[in-house]
């Protein structure tokens, strides 16, 4: 009862099991047993480099007798060394034995390798084993950089910057990142949250999201301007959607986020764009469109074409983001992820519909409503043009 008021009190009571008079049973299960999914043991494998990812993944370092075992070799160990050669280490502070002793190159190449360099080299003397040790070691220290080299990476990264964009550009985007960055502070301020737990404890490995088009209203940047049709509003609910689909991507190889919906793409054709960022980004990444400007530039085309003008008197043109083009690429490309059903191929019933226009005349109540609201929008427009 000492922690009944904490806010991990739940979280804490989730270890043990009690019973209906608040009395100890038993530890949880998660002590004693997996909870989340089952153990797959592997108990043979075809490859030394097999063997060596499953001796990392269950014992956490390389033990050669294990991986012997897993090849049917029990003993045998000079195979896997010859075909893990480069892989593997033998560390020559070790104790002699030909099964102990072994690092991956991940963790002997790193740390103090200077250092390690210096044992590799006496051992080597009375050892041959360990040249292949001072090779590697001599090729994994990283080259000082002296105060010139410095200077010529700052001024690399100056000429960068201002030879692809113009200033303004430049601007714009330092702004927008300090932007993003306050935002991606705000989400994450742990002053507003429980800390009972958290979405990586759950141990969630599959996300569906029903009416996934709540979340189209994702944050993205772009470069261009008086364009109608880009919707550009954010909401805090589709960042912390985004920041759990990349999290699903890491631990299930981009396939655990399932989302459904009837109206993927609505009212904008950046929604398309913002589900593709959901369900494939890495494809988006690896093809060069994660950008939307990207993407745009490749699907989408700007049109512009005359309209009635917003304050109902009078027509203006207006460019906007309301064609695609490539689109077979474009489909090939969704249909990696999307399984779309048609209104055809569902065949749902569906009440039958009489539709009806009826003209209606204005008013003059209404007509004097029109022509002060064109009086307004065009003294805006002229305050807006005389600013400089």
């Amino acid at each position: 009862q000492a922690f009944a008021e904490d806010s991990s009190y739940y979280l804490l009571c989730s270890l043990e099991n009690i019973n209906e008079d608040g009395e100890l049973e038993s530890k949880a299960d998660m002590f004693t047993k997996r909870t989340i999914r089952p153990e797959r043991k592997v108990t043979s494998v075809d490859t030394p480099s097999e063997a060596l990812a499953i001796s990392i993944g269950e014992k956490g370092r390389v033990d050669l007798p294990y991986m012997a075992e897993l090849l049917g070799t029990p003993g045998e160990y000079r195979e896997i060394i010859t075909e893990l050669q480069g892989v593997i280490f033998k560390d020559p502070m070790a104790e002699a034995r030909i099964d102990k002793g072994w690092q991956t190159a991940d963790e002997y190449l790193s740390g103090e390798v200077r250092h390690k360099l210096k044992l590799a080299k006496i051992a080597v003397e009375s050892d041959p084993f360990f040249r292949i040790n001072v090779t590697a070691l001599e090729q994994a220290p990283p080259k000082d950089l002296d105060a010139s080299e410095i200077d010529e990476i700052t001024e690399a990264i100056s000429e960068l910057k201002y030879s692809h964009g113009e200033n303004f550009s430049i601007k714009q985007m330092e702004k927008t990142r300090k932007s993003l960055q306050t935002r991606l502070d705000k989400l994450l301020n742990e002053g507003k949250k429980d800390d009972v737990i958290t979405f990586e404890q759950l141990g969630v490995d599959r996300l569906y999201v029903d009416e996934s088009h709540a979340f189209k209203n994702l944050f993205l940047y772009t470069k261009m301007r008086n364009v109608a049709g880009l919707s550009t509003s954010e909401a805090q609910k589709s960042s912390d959607m985004f920041m759990k689909c990349r999290y699903m991507d890491e631990i299930t190889g981009g396939r655990g986020v399932v989302f459904a919906t009837g109206t993927p793409v609505s009212n904008s054709m950046t929604e398309l764009y913002t589900v593709m960022r959901y369900l494939q980004y890495g494809t988006l990444q690896q093809k060069g469109l994660s950008h939307f400007d990207c993407w745009a530039s490749t699907f989408g085309e700007t049109t512009t074409a005359i309209e009635l003008a917003p304050e109902g008197i009078g027509y203006r043109a207006r460019t906007r983001f309301a064609k695609f083009f490539n689109l077979p690429e474009l489909m090939s490309m969704f249909k990696e992820v999307a399984d779309i059903k048609t209104s055809d191929q569902l065949d749902l019933p569906v009440p039958d519909a009489k539709f009806e226009t009826v003209v209606v005349q204005p008013s003059e109540i209404q007509k004097d409503m029109v022509f002060a609201f064109r009086e307004s929008s065009q003294g805006a427009q002229r305050q807006r043009g005389s600013v400089r």
